[in-house]
């Protein structure tokens, strides 16, 4: 029975000395969920900094790696990057000299790439043994308004869980020591929500831009790659001539980005 598997990952990191993918081992519990193209937290460096990364493969292995570090969680249930996606990525990285990151969030929408962690505790014991550990020792309040929050086996951000119960640093970091409580760091992603819009508003070219637009449209339906520099100062539409151009260009069944 496969018992474990090992991805290989890059990792945000703003240094290209050390950017290149990197093993880790993914445990059974998230062994079927794990993709390639799916962000994970994983632990990086000698100090273990929890670190945002992205699958680009996952193999099979036939027995434990010592020393392979473990990956912490993978917050996407499907993945954000294509194979498709995940070749272009690469090709950015080289032709642009920068690190697969920073190509990456040229592609996802803004704060998708995964700028921090969030920080959640639950119990980490059954809610009768919490109780009857926190009568030992831990006679304030404030014990028993955590484990009364997280009693019913939910999981609850730190920052929520101080602001409702009044505890600081030092009281989670107790209960965390006793085993009361378990905490996990996720990635949070903020995905931004893109207005579905109907039909762009009609308007009229003018001369100068009618003769931009067709010379353009010539470029799109010849068969090898063109350039051409659209100049305009700021508000004289040429974004009118791209629109209408993409418009062209869709009706014909081809694509634009």
């Amino acid at each position: 029975m496969e018992r474990y598997r090992v991805c290989k990952i890059a990792v945000d990191t703003p240094l290209i000395g050390i950017d290149k993918p990197y093993d880790y081992r993914i445990d059974a519990s998230a062994m079927d969920s794990a993709e390639p193209g799916m962000r994970v937290i994983v632990p990086f460096g000698r100090s273990n900094r929890k670190t945002n990364g992205i699958i680009l493969s996952v193999e099979s292995a036939k027995e434990d790696i010592k020393g392979l570090k473990s990956v912490v969680s993978v917050p996407d249930r499907s993945p954000v990057l294509s194979d498709e996606l995940l070749k272009l990525n690469f090709w950015m990285k080289g032709r642009y000299f920068c690190t697969f990151y920073d190509a990456l969030k040229t592609i996802l929408p803004s704060g998708s790439a995964g700028d921090k962690t969030l920080r959640m505790l639950s119990l980490g014991m059954d809610a009768s043994e919490a109780y009857r550990n926190i009568e030992k020792g831990l006679k304030k309040p404030v014990y028993k308004s955590i484990v009364d929050l997280v009693a019913d086996g939910k999981s609850i951000p730190q920052k929520e869980l101080c602001y409702m119960t009044g505890a600081d640093h030092a009281v989670i970091s107790k209960l965390l020591s006793r085993g009361v409580l378990k905490a996990e760091d996720i990635g949070v992603y903020r995905r931004p929500q893109m207005p579905i819009g109907g039909e762009a508003p009609a308007f009229t070219l003018n001369e100068e831009q009618s003769s931009a637009l067709e010379g353009l449209i010539k470029l799109a339906a010849l068969n090898s790659p063109k350039a051409a520099l659209l100049h305009g100062v700021t508000g004289s539409g040429k974004t009118n001539v791209y629109i209408r151009l993409i418009q062209n260009v869709l009706k014909k069944g081809r694509g634009a980005l």
